[in-house]
Formats: structure tokens, C-alpha cells, sequence
């Protein structure tokens, strides 16, 4: 089960409310149709099929393009100003050229989105087997670190693994606790990863500044994958064979 951020299964599961809790920043999101774009430059930039990333003291953004190279979306992520209680906000240009003035000028309409997160939960499913709890409702991921949509993908490789093998109701008991040995400690790491690369991302102007920005240059470079991230998260679990495994040595 899962119904995202905001979910009011998880309080029943958990047995208390639980709602998200501040981390202080907010999202600006900005939609960009290239046909409509007449400056040369920034054309050239969000035409790209590349993942931007601008990074500084406080704030970063990212731009990717979206539905086949028509649309330029980016996620302008700076200090929460937002009301108590409020989550979602019309955004103000003015404003947000002023937060990022000195930056890149590619800014359009925009939306101001708080950003919330949720402490990890001790338990994804009943002893049962018969409700398990899958994505933002039990993991929600926040942005620094681009990793909401693959730890999803992998809570359905793992429960399309172990679903297979299910023949009986009774089937269910023994795959809940395999689902949550592989997903719950991988996903709280997870979690915790995405605030350290959060204050990675932050630092002010310095020496960790500058032997950060030699790393992430690292990162980049094709021929070596450099980045411990990259390898750590993104290319070394496969899902789907680990919940094969898990369950025939269950």
C-alpha cells in the first residue's frame, strides 16, 4: 500500500498520527516549453539531453528535460518560507530572481512547494502478510538526492520477486519479513544519504567547497565513475535478484 507523503494508512498502520516533518527547505518548480524560448543560450542549455545541476551556499537547482525534449522542468530547491501549515504556494519571479541572482536566468512561472520528510518506520508489513507498506508512504525520498523514483522501482522488484513465488494465502507470512530485511534498512541508509549530500550541496564558499566541486568533477567524468554514490546506489543492487535469493535460502 502505499498513498504517498501525506498518508493516512501509515498512522493507522503505525497505530498514531504521523505526519512529515519540516526540513527547512522548499521547492520552487518551473516549466519551460523550449519552442517558446528565443534566447540563443538558454536554448542551447535546455535543449540538452542532460541533467543540469547548479549547486551553491544554501540552495541548488536542477533541470532536466521532460515529455521528449518539449519541456525543460527544473527544481529550484531554497531556505522554506512558507506559512505553518501552508504546503504549496503560487510562486513570486521576482522573488526567486532575486534568491538566485548572479545565477543562470532561465526562470518562468513557478510554484513554491514545502519539503517534508518522514523519520523511517519500524515495520513495512503485518506478520500477516496481508498489507505491506511500498514507496513515499514508508520512504518518502527528498530531492538532493534523486532517488524517490529508483527506490520505488526497486519496493516493486522486490514485491513482483516475492509475489511470484506465492501460490496460497498463507504464502504471505514468509515473504512480509523477507520484503522488509531487504527494504527497510536499504531505504532508511537511503534516506540518511539524502540529507549528507544535502549539505554537501550547501556549502558555502571554502576549501570543503572547493575539494567537493574537484569530486563531483570526478563524478562526471565517463571513464571512471569516480562518485562512491554512484556506485553505491545507483549500480550495484539488483532488486529483483537479491529477493530471488533472499527467498530461496528463507
Amino acid at each position: 500500500m502505499t498513498d504517498g507523503l501525506w498518508s493516512k494508512v501509515r498512522d493507522q498502520f503505525c497505530g498514531l498520527e504521523m505526519p512529515p516533518k519540516p526540513t527547512g527547505n522548499l521547492a520552487y518548480r518551473v516549466t519551460l516549453r523550449i519552442n517558446e524560448i528565443s534566447d540563443p543560450d538558454v536554448l542551447d542549455l535546455v535543449a540538452m539531453t542532460a541533467l543540469n545541476i547548479w549547486i551553491g551556499p544554501g540552495m541548488h537547482a536542477v533541470g532536466y528535460n521532460v515529455r521528449g525534449g518539449e519541456l525543460f522542468n527544473m527544481v529550484l530547491l531554497v531556505p522554506d518560507d512558507l506559512p505553518e501549515g501552508v504546503k504549496r504556494q503560487q510562486g513570486n519571479t521576482a522573488e526567486l530572481r532575486k534568491l538566485f541572482e548572479g545565477w543562470d536566468p532561465i526562470i518562468d512561472n513557478t510554484e513554491k512547494w514545502k519539503l517534508m520528510h518522514h523519520p523511517p518506520l519500524k515495520s513495512l508489513a503485518t506478520k500477516s502478510g496481508r498489507f505491506i507498506m511500498a514507496c513515499d508512504s514508508c520512504h518518502p525520498m527528498l530531492p538532493y538526492f534523486a532517488q524517490g523514483a529508483n527506490s520505488s522501482s526497486e519496493d516493486a522488484a522486490v514485491l513482483g520477486a516475492l509475489m511470484s513465488k506465492v501460490s496460497s494465502v498463507d504464502d504471505l507470512q514468509k515473504i512480509a519479513p523477507i520484503y522488509e530485511n531487504l527494504r527497510r534498512e536499504r531505504v532508511k541508509r537511503i534516506q540518511a544519504e539524502t540529507f549528507i549530500h544535502r549539505d554537501r550541496f550547501y556549502l558555502p564558499d571554502g576549501p570543503e567547497q572547493i575539494q567537493r566541486d574537484k569530486h563531483f568533477a570526478l563524478s562526471f567524468n565517463s571513464d571512471s565513475w569516480a562518485h562512491p554514490n554512484i556506485q553505491t546506489w545507483l549500480f550495484s543492487y539488483d532488486a529483483y535478484q537479491d529477493a530471488e535469493k533472499a527467498y530461496e535460502s528463507g
